[in-house]
């Protein structure tokens, strides 16, 4: 699965197109309407690989996209929520949270980062929000070994891709600061320099990302046997 996560953003004709492009919005994120977007693909990358699509979707339907963006914000806020509140009681309530309560909040919070693409992913699976919070499907993921693993394993492949980022946008800059000590054409390669950085740690991003998904999807997948699930439902419906 880790292999195949890795590969999985390259499995397009058009694959560095669309990478370039992610790169693009997350650059412009703080536009809100281009984070949405990108997140509402993220929506629909889970939801192609627990279709069985083995390749990248396609951008399109931008507005199907922002609004699934939207939709999925709203999951995270809401899971999300506990741990703010938690924060603000402890804060309330004591002032500045001690060890014990900074440890509390600690646990409280990646037990929801925990269950956040678990989330995600039901949502993906059927479109409607309230899927998101669908309690049997949360459980039995949850409570999952085999969702465990797939969350332990999304974590190493963003800090792989993250190490790896750091390292060439680290070597980028200090390339770019030795070059910007010539005047005038020195600046303006260290300014392109400098773009194209931002840019390919926005792309390394949006590949990063695209992996974690596909890991999420599979998992989903196995956990619940949505592809035979669906496959049964179908042979039982048909014609006899």
């Amino acid at each position: 699965m880790f292999e195949d996560a890795l590969t999985y953003p390259t499995r397009s004709d058009d694959w560095t197109g669309k990478l370039l492009l992610g790169g693009l919005l997350g650059m412009f994120a703080w536009l809100i309407v281009p984070l949405f977007a990108l997140t509402g693909y993220y929506v629909r990358t889970l939801r192609a690989t627990i279709a069985g699509d083995d390749e990248l979707p396609t951008f399109d339907d931008w507005g199907d996209l922002v609004v699934e963006g939207i939709k999925a914000a709203a999951i995270v806020l809401a899971f999300l929520l506990v741990p703010f509140l938690l924060m603000a009681i402890i804060v309330g309530v004591g002032g500045e949270p001690g060890p014990g309560g900074g440890f509390v909040l600690l646990l409280v919070t990646l037990a929801f980062y925990y269950a956040v693409p678990a989330g995600l992913a039901a949502f993906a699976e059927r479109g409607r929000l309230a899927d998101g919070f669908d309690l049997d499907r949360l459980t039995t993921l949850l409570t999952s070994s085999t969702y465990a693993f797939g969350w332990l394993m999304a974590l190493a492949v963003s800090l792989v891709i993250g190490v790896i980022t750091l390292v060439g946008a680290t070597m980028a800059t200090l390339a770019a600061s030795i070059i910007g000590i010539v005047p005038i054409l020195g600046w303006i390669v260290a300014f392109f320099i400098g773009v194209a950085v931002a840019l390919g740690a926005q792309c390394a991003n949006f590949y990063a990302a695209l992996a974690v998904m596909r890991i999420y999807g599979r998992v989903y997948v196995k956990v619940l046997d949505v592809a035979s699930a669906e496959s049964s439902s179908a042979t039982s419906t048909g014609p006899s």
